[in-house]
């Protein structure tokens, strides 16, 4: 049974489902719900981190 489980900050929503067309149905409705109750209780919808840390050096540094 396929299963995905979403991470953010605060948050850990997990749906299953049969097919991969069900699954992604429940994912939707997921987010739909989190949309709602965002906005039902005053909160910021969260952004999940890209993960990566870009800097830039100088040329002693790079070589």
């Amino acid at each position: 049974m396929p299963y995905f489980l979403n991470y953010l900050r605060n948050l850990l929503a997990m749906y299953e489902a049969t097919t991969l067309k069900e699954l992604e149905a429940e994912f939707r409705c997921s987010v739909d719900e989190y949309l709602l109750s965002c906005e039902e209780f005053g909160r910021d919808v969260q952004q999940p981190c890209i993960g990566s840390f870009n800097i830039r050096t100088g040329e002693v540094l790079h070589r």
